[in-house]
């Protein structure tokens, strides 16, 4: 197989089995989105064409075009064209792999911070940090949430002691204004006036955890490593630096602490590993564009400079200006080839690594902090992708020194003793396994979207309250937390929902609000807020579809401002959904009970952890049902009653099952986590 040219690839898109690089990205993060868009040189809402691979030295970078939707900030107008570059890619069978470097799939829409290139490209302002996808809510409207690529990212603790916000889903209607005021110096970020519930986000796209025990480069075999323990073994692996004197804007360059990162994977007893510092590469000038050619140990083909096959090398000073100034301090990974056999497994070959620094990194670090950060980058150079443990060197946040979750994965990677035997590898995961990493890993570690945000009115933004002229009257502050403060559109009048006019829907109309940039609709069985959140309109009518005949709902509605502010609830009306049969009784009390009786829902499943590619038996329990719908979490799905289904990754699931009895749906979920085989025990 033929090896590397670059197209961008995401973290979960490598699995190709020849040769691919991989890096990650170490950044500062931003305090919020409000930031980020007031530091990016544009934002907007953009629509992906196609992408395509260009060299540049002995690096790769993926370049996409995108057609500009709308504009948040920035001199972009809708219509325009750009080009957008991320570091990393594939050409033929292989490729440079960056962890943080976002995929762009074509027709798919983005909202993208930029930071614009000299020679006329765009760059992401923070990598896939702060992107985010547009995607359908669960109610219909669209919603704008993070890219899986973001596990890739690597965020730095700031130096002002400013704890970021997390990175979530939200309604697009409310974001792009919002962003649009705060970018502009009109408005102050409120995250909680503009995110999705996470009712509405759908199951498909909540983030899952990352792979129990331990993480590779890669989300599927093959993983990428040093064919150490072969017959090719690699023997010392030399990790050069270049310019000379190394960084600039650090006082001896950080060649202390690139020396101090290599000691620190050295320091890891009973390994194969063989990292050597070996100081300056005298003379070596990285090419900003076009494409060298080095061979492969199996004898492919490679755009790099030979001289790091089978070696390492740090770049600092961002020579090629691919590193935007601010958040952003280094990206690294490595190059890697068609796959060796280890273990009595495939794995692809690494045959080379890159780092390149920020010109300015150790302006937003401490001095150990820059070590970690190198050590964290060569250890994606090792194959290792990030930890789901929070004292982990290879952790996603910055910056720990090496755990004994670090030191189990690079002993079971690259063992000092060789290779087991796999003849007795049993085909199924015994309770023996010694790599005792908690096999079920919290997804609290996760940047997932599923923070859920009542509706409820008391929820109102901090700001006008927020007066430094506070009072020390100490029982009298509650008045600022009722909901007649709320700053926001009037609340609108008129509401009125339809009985029995339609057998397949509930129209509510409303009268419009003066100032309003739209509204949300909610309903409930009884006469009692909070309701449930039922969509989003920008005019004064909307149809509930999912309205159950005969039920008898009542609705609300709620008017938003321009800059995300929330009026009050209005006064609320009844409506339902007609029987074929004439029209129902239109009382205004709910049903006795929400569902039939003797209808419920619950399912079991075994074994209860499963192995990768192990199929599960999953049961109805429930009683009363007549059809079922089951989700896998992994975006499969089926109307079988009960199932049989095998994943094809490691990790933690949600498993939601939905039925119906002809009149009413209940559903439930529940959460499996399926490990990796396991080939042999660690003593």
């Amino acid at each position: 197989m033929v090896l590397l040219c670059p197209r961008r690839l995401s973290i979960v898109a490598a699995l190709i089995l020849a040769a691919v690089t991989a890096t990650a990205t170490s950044i500062v993060p931003p305090e919020n989105l409000g930031e980020l868009a007031r530091m990016s040189d544009a934002v907007v809402l953009a629509q992906a064409g196609a992408s395509y691979s260009v060299p540049a030295g002995p690096l790769l970078f993926t370049q996409t075009t995108f057609r500009v939707m709308e504009t948040v900030a920035g001199p972009l107008v809708t219509g325009d064209r750009m080009i957008v570059r991320v570091p990393g890619g594939e050409i033929d069978d292989g490729g440079w792999l960056v962890p943080g470097a976002p995929h762009f799939d074509p027709g798919q829409v983005y909202l993208l911070f930029l930071h614009h290139k000299e020679t006329g490209q765009w760059l992401p302002e923070a990598m896939a940090y702060g992107l985010l996808r547009r995607l359908t809510a669960r109610d219909g409207s669209s919603l704008l949430a993070p890219l899986p690529e973001v596990a890739g990212v690597e965020p730095f603790p700031r130096l002002d002691g400013i704890l970021p916000e997390k990175v979530e889903t939200y309604r697009e209607a409310l974001l792009l204004p919002h962003l649009r005021a705060v970018a502009s110096g009109g408005g102050e970020w409120k995250a909680r006036q503009v995110l999705a519930r996470s009712d509405q986000v759908p199951f498909e796209a909540q983030v899952q955890s990352p792979p129990s025990a331990c993480a590779y480069m890669s989300s599927s075999p093959p993983y990428p490593r040093w064919p150490y323990n072969t017959v090719d073994s690699p023997g010392r692996v030399e990790i050069y630096y270049s310019p000379s004197g190394g960084d600039a804007s650090l006082s001896g360059g950080g060649i202390a602490q690139l020396q101090g990162a290599v000691d620190m994977w050295m320091s890891i007893a009973n390994t194969s590993l063989n990292l050597y510092d070996a100081g300056l590469k005298s003379g070596y000038t990285m090419a900003c564009s076009g494409s060298g050619s080095c061979t492969t140990p199996d004898g492919h083909h490679i755009p790099c400079a030979s001289d790091f096959m089978g070696a390492g090398m740090v770049v600092f000073n961002d020579p090629c200006g691919e590193v935007p100034a601010g958040p952003e301090l280094a990206f690294g990974g490595p190059w890697f080839s068609s796959p060796h056999t280890f273990d009595g497994a495939s794995w692809s070959t690494i045959v080379s690594q890159f780092v390149v620094v920020a010109e300015d990194a150790s302006s937003h670090v401490t001095l150990t902090g820059y070590k970690d950060m190198l050590a964290h980058e060569l250890g994606h150079g090792l194959g290792f992708g990030h930890s789901s443990e929070s004292t982990s060197l290879m952790y996603y946040l910055c910056c720990n020194g090496l755990n004994a979750d670090d030191k189990i994965c690079t002993q079971y990677t690259y063992p000092g003793t060789g290779p087991t035997s796999t003849p007795t590898v049993t085909p199924t995961i015994t309770p023996t396994r010694t790599i005792t990493q908690t096999p079920t890993i919290t997804p609290t570690r996760t940047i997932t979207p599923t923070r859920t945000i009542t509706p409820t009115p008391t929820v109102t933004p901090t700001g006008p309250t927020r007066t430094p002229t506070r009072t020390p009257s100490g029982p009298t502050p509650t008045p600022t937390r009722t909901p007649t403060t709320m700053p926001g559109p009037p609340t609108p009048t008129g509401v009125s929902a339809s009985d029995g006019t339609f057998t397949d829907r509930v129209r509510v109309t409303w009268n419009p609000s003066s100032g309003a940039a739209g509204y949300w609709i909610y309903r409930n069985t009884v006469n009692n807020p909070p309701p449930t959140e039922m969509g989003f309109s920008s005019g004064t009518t909307s149809d509930d579809g999912t309205a159950v005949q005969g039920q008898v709902y009542w609705y609300w509605v709620r008017a938003i401002g321009g800059d995300a502010s929330l009026s009050g609830y209005s006064t609320p009306d009844t409506g339902f959904a007609s029987l074929a049969a004439p029209t129902p009784t239109a009382t205004p009390t709910a049903t006795p009970t929400r569902t039939s009786p003797g209808f419920n829902v619950s399912f079991s499943y075994a074994p209860a952890t499963p192995y990768v590619a192990q199929t599960v038996q999953f049961t109805d329990t429930s009683s009363g049902a007549s059809s079922w719908q089951w989700t896998f979490g992994d975006g499969s799905s089926t109307t079988s009653r009960n199932p049989i289904h095998a994943y094809a990754k490691r990790g933690t699931y949600t498993v939601t099952l939905r039925v119906g009895n002809g009149a009413q749906n209940l559903q439930t979920s529940r959460t499996i986590t399926v490990e990796a085989r396991v080939k042999r025990r660690l003593s």
